[in-house]
């Protein structure tokens, strides 16, 4: 309804002599599209026609229980512990998170009306929901198709590990974040309690800002301090490598499956942080990579670190998102200055007009 009143009032504003041009800068749309309203829309006002009214069709409308949950949060009071007989209850989570990860997550997002981002991370305050027990309870019974000890075994075999929030090694830094994972799976080791400084910016970085990543995670490195960051292409894997020439310890967080390299050209740095460190997702294996999967995953590498570093970042940079969950987490924020000139330097002196702390060279940067 929105685009038709736009394309009725842009009408107006053509019969009044507007150019196309000014039609679309007033109304914020393409010149194409202000065309196909001049070959459409419009044709239908001059003759008189009322636009048609598009078709719902019922039957592929989902039905939305009365009892369903609200939009976003479920209170902890709902957490309910299933009474199944047949499996422990990390095996009964265990089972949960791959029912909501493979066949039920957009189930949630139609039913419940929430966004992705909440029905992902919902983790176990859906225990209780009488929808997900009829999954298990499907599960349990076709256990000789699916066997979940199987299922380990099989993680085990491909040296994969998974923790759950309600384990004893699970890292106590995620306990304390909004949204906690409901799980960890990870290749290596996972991070310690002590602490740790994330670094990460612009995937097409500068030669300034990949040498100066490269050399703060070499010195944390040195100091036995842990890198947290997300492999990607060039701030993320210099910071990274840099940790590992120094002898220190990195742990890598993905946004697909821990058995998944991405991106592929840091296979290597992959194998050695797996050696030298772990790799990280709240993603089961054999997830591959999705835009939406980032910015989620993003809030688990400044959770798990104290200070966070932004080398270089552009005005709408990924690395930007992991600076909003470090300030709603409480996390110190540093910042290498740049040229005002410079499109990668905008998203870090943004920071520094917000109070964000400037990096003025690598040996004074006290932790």
């Amino acid at each position: 309804m929105e685009k038709d009143n736009k394309a009725s009032d842009a009408y107006k504003d053509y019969k009044k002599g507007m150019k196309y041009k000014d039609i679309a800068d007033k109304y914020n749309v393409s010149l194409n599209t202000v065309k196909s309203w001049k070959r459409r829309q419009w044709v239908d006002i001059e003759k008189g026609v009322q636009p048609k009214k598009k078709s719902v069709h019922t039957k592929c409308t989902p039905k939305v229980d009365s009892n369903a949950p609200p939009k976003t949060e479920l209170l902890p009071e709902e957490i309910e512990t299933l009474n199944n007989e047949e499996l422990t209850e990390k095996q009964r989570l265990f089972c949960l998170y791959y029912v909501r990860w493979f066949n039920a997550t957009k189930a949630y997002q139609r039913a419940y009306k929430c966004d992705y981002f909440t029905a992902l991370t919902a983790g176990p305050r859906l225990l209780g929901n009488v929808r997900i027990k009829e999954e298990i309870q499907r599960i349990t019974k076709a256990k000789r198709k699916w066997d979940i000890n199987e299922e380990y075994q099989k993680l085990a075999e491909g040296g994969v590990s998974v923790t759950f929030a309600c384990d004893k090694n699970y890292p106590k830094k995620l306990k304390n974040i909004y949204q906690p994972p409901f799980a960890l799976y990870y290749s290596g080791k996972l991070p310690g309690e002590r602490l740790s400084v994330a670094i990460v910016g612009a995937r097409r970085c500068s030669e300034y800002g990949h040498y100066m990543a490269r050399k703060l995670g070499e010195a944390l490195g040195r100091n036995r301090i842990p890198v947290i960051s997300g492999l990607a292409e060039g701030i993320d894997a210099a910071g990274q490598a840099g940790a590992i020439k120094g002898g220190g310890e990195t742990y890598a967080v993905l946004g697909c499956g821990v058995d998944i390299c991405y991106p592929k050209q840091n296979a290597a740095l992959y194998e050695t942080i797996r050696q030298q460190g772990g790799i990280l997702s709240e993603l089961p294996p054999k997830t591959t990579p999705k835009p939406y999967y980032f910015p989620a995953r993003n809030r688990i590498i400044s959770g798990l670190a104290e200070v966070v570093v932004i080398a270089e970042a552009k005005k709408k940079s990924g690395s930007l998102i992991t600076a909003e969950h470090a300030l709603e987490q409480g996390k110190d924020i540093y910042v290498f200055p740049g040229r005002t000139t410079d499109a990668l330097s905008y998203g870090c002196n943004a920071l520094i007009q917000q109070g964000a702390g400037i990096i003025l060279s690598v040996e004074e940067f006290y932790i």
